[in-house]
């Protein structure tokens, strides 16, 4: 990224030079201005970059300065830089918005990115909104016609811990596949 790309909109007073030039180095913008500008340098194990901040154990993240970048000043307290294409090293503010943790909660839950986990009793996995339930989810291991076959054989007095090595899943998965706490939605 070329500090005249990011010319166009005014550098927060909160922003030394220093930093401004330290994240206009680490930016790829050769696809123009719609595409996902990825962060060259440093990243966090969840994929979003860091900008080295003037000490050695001091950075912020890079999303963050390209939306206070673009805002001209400091992301409000409470907030943060949410990103609206899914992609933790992007850092095209036309891709980011201020938003509270709760909007980008919903955001994910939206979008069907959510890793949650398996709740018991009624507030299972088929009841939350932007879940992706059973062959859905791109984790599954089980299928709806393994599921009712499981429920059948369960039924007919098989242990769940036999069922288990032949799925492949643990005795739990198939404990409760077999009682309706996880798979609800197959009958």
């Amino acid at each position: 990224m070329s500090l005249a790309v990011i010319g166009t909109w005014p550098i927060p007073p909160h922003l030394s030079a220093r930093i401004v030039a330290n994240f206009a180095a680490r930016v790829d913008v050769g696809g123009g201005p719609d595409v996902c500008w990825l962060w060259l340098g440093a990243r966090l194990s969840s994929g979003y970059g860091q900008v080295p901040c003037g000490s050695r154990n001091n950075s912020a993240r890079a999303h963050r300065i390209a939306l206070e970048i673009k805002l001209g000043r400091p992301i409000l307290p409470g907030h943060q830089a949410n990103h609206t294409c899914d992609n933790p090293p992007c850092c095209n503010p036309l891709h980011l918005y201020e938003g509270t943790p709760r909007q980008n909660t919903a955001d994910m839950m939206a979008r069907g990115r959510a890793r949650i986990p398996v709740l018991r009793g009624a507030a299972n996995a088929a009841t939350r909104p932007g879940f992706r339930a059973g062959e859905r989810n791109g984790r599954h291991r089980l299928s709806d016609s393994s599921v009712r076959a499981i429920r059948e054989r369960v039924a007919n007095g098989e242990r769940p811990v036999d069922l288990a090595l032949e799925y492949g899943v643990s005795d739990t998965a198939i404990s409760y596949a077999a009682l309706g706490r996880t798979w609800s939605h197959v009958p």
